[in-house]
């Protein structure tokens, strides 16, 4: 049916059938046909898990929490969350039928907190009793570096980010504005000349936006970065686009193992491994590159305070205090913006195209609105293009389920009480040292009580028409991420009628680090459109 999501099943396995009875042949055959190089290694691992999972493992604090009956003993709930046939599709039934908060099961039968509550998600989330889980931590390491932004904690988490402010800040992005309108207009331009064809978006749309991070983040033409680093990374985004049982399952091996057998285990010769070792280096040699001619161009008594990393380095030189980043921390977060920047901002931006081609109403009210502040674009002024892109993240959000980790043992305050499988009222949940929590904010973000009854419809005008109370939101524009542009990006776009109905085609998949992303039913990463301009 046009513009109906729809998502190919990717196992040749009915995750139901994935008991105890057909449990080890299944499992091992899972593991060993993922990488021959390590595939032994994987079955060792697998066998420790195991062990520890149904013998050795403390008993759990939260058992008494209700949830959805248990399809698998091995996956638990794990495929339901991450391999849906549409994403969201057992996720959104359970949150109606359980509430907020409620128990599940990940691999082994290790129990696990699904959180939409908003009250126990902001203590979760902004307190040092939890932090992201060892195996996110570890991805995070090997494809930004020990540098990143996102990979630092404490104090030195606290510092980057005071540091960084002086690029994102109210003055700076209005600074950015015309590079971001110079190429939204290159990219209309382009999808211009494809009128009447369906086409996938996200190619040109993806290298737009790389365009613009290196522009307004680099302060480089995108011509100079090396080609190889462009391969690399597309490469990545390829691999970060295969999410199956193999990696859910070597996730939850790797949750039980030291950190150190992490690292070593990512210098083994798989492509997976190579091609993230490749694009980190790649990234940093780049960063350290620009870094270098910046502060050449500075000691002759040029401006270097026209993009991000140039504020940074001024605000460092003008700074003598500790609180400022170093060259070699600013060159370290080079690959944050490629990877984790581009990428949100992309999917963020075709999922709005997506929606507004199945609503062309909206489509031609938006249009209206940018006609009418031609010449004098001030997008605060403009608020249904703010309420199309609220609402986008909304439904998409970028990072619809983060798992954390108790650091020690905790007491998570909630909004509202949960009743326990024993019929008990229970309004603060105790956790023990080591208990995972999803914060599940796709969740959240589908809650019929802060968002109202059509909440599961795309519809912009509950951010205008007082459906969204004040205080209700927990941070939509943060998806974003670091592409303070969005707003410009999509007004110039928005002069393209995207057609009438989005490619039945399209799909909504959970990929890299439960990250949403448009897919095709192939399997690939797309999204086709049928591009029509406006005479």
């Amino acid at each position: 049916m046009p513009g109906q999501l729809i998502m190919r099943r990717t196992l040749t396995v009915d995750p139901l059938s994935l008991t105890t009875n057909a449990f080890m042949g299944n499992t091992l055959d899972y593991i060993t046909k993922y990488d021959t190089v390590y595939g032994g290694a994987c079955v060792g691992m697998f066998v420790i898990a195991t062990l520890y999972y149904y013998i050795l493992r403390p008993r759990s604090t939260i058992s008494g929490i209700v949830g959805p009956p248990l399809p698998s003993r091995i996956f638990g709930h794990t495929l339901q969350l991450m391999l849906p046939l549409q994403y969201g599709d057992h996720e959104f039934q359970w949150q109606k039928t359980y509430g907020p908060v409620y128990r599940i099961k990940g691999c082994f039968g290790q129990d696990r907190l699904m959180i939409s509550d908003h009250v126990a998600m902001h203590y979760i989330l902004n307190t040092t009793t939890f932090d992201h889980a060892p195996v996110l931590q570890h991805t995070i390491y090997l494809a930004e570096g020990e540098q990143s932004l996102n990979y630092v904690q404490g104090s030195t988490h606290k510092r980057f980010r005071a540091a960084m402010n002086v690029g994102f800040n109210a003055a700076a992005v209005r600074k950015y504005q015309p590079a971001f309108e110079n190429l939204a207009h290159e990219l209309a331009e382009r999808l211009e000349a494809t009128s009447g064809s369906t086409v996938d978006i996200l190619l040109p749309l993806g290298i737009a936006t790389l365009s613009a991070i290196c522009d307004v983040v680099l302060g480089v033409s995108i011509n100079d970065v090396e080609e190889e680093m462009i391969s690399n990374y597309f490469q990545l985004t390829t691999i970060a686009s295969s999410l199956s049982a193999t990696h859910i399952l070597a996730d939850a091996i790797g949750a039980s193992l030291p950190s150190w057998v992490l690292v070593a285990a990512s210098y083994l010769p798989t492509n997976a491994f190579t091609v993230l070792r490749k694009t980190r280096f790649l990234a940093k040699q780049l960063g350290s590159r620009i870094i270098r001619d910046k502060m050449d161009a500075a000691r002759k008594g040029l401006d270097i305070d026209n993009d991000i990393y140039g504020s940074l380095l001024t605000a460092g030189q003008l700074d003598a205090r500790k609180s400022a980043m170093s060259e070699d921390e600013i060159a370290g977060q080079t690959a944050v913006f490629l990877l984790a920047g581009h990428e949100t901002t992309t999917n963020a931006v075709s999922f709005a195209l997506l929606e507004l081609s199945r609503n062309p109403a909206i489509q031609e009210q938006l249009r209206a609105e940018i006609n009418e502040t031609l010449g004098a674009v001030a997008y605060d002024n403009m608020p249904l293009l703010n309420a199309v892109i609220k609402e986008t993240l909304r439904l998409y959000p970028t990072i619809p389920i983060s798992e954390r980790i108790a650091l020690s043992d905790a007491i998570i305050p909630l909004n509202g009480p949960v009743t326990s499988s024993e019929g008990k009222q229970i309004t603060a949940i105790h956790v023990r040292k080591g208990q995972l929590v999803t914060v599940a904010t796709a969740s959240y973000h589908r809650l019929a009580s802060r968002w109202g009854n059509d909440s599961d419809e795309f519809r912009p005008s509950r951010w205008i028409d007082g459906t969204v109370r004040d205080g209700d939101i927990i941070g939509p524009y943060a998806n974003l991420g670091v592409f303070s542009g969005g707003p410009s990006y999509l007004s110039r776009v928005a002069f393209l009628d995207s057609g009438d109905t989005a490619d039945s085609d399209n799909v909504v998949r959970a990929k890299y680090a439960a990250s949403l992303m448009p897919t095709l039913s192939s399997g690939e990463r797309g999204l086709m459109l049928r591009v029509n301009k406006i005479a």
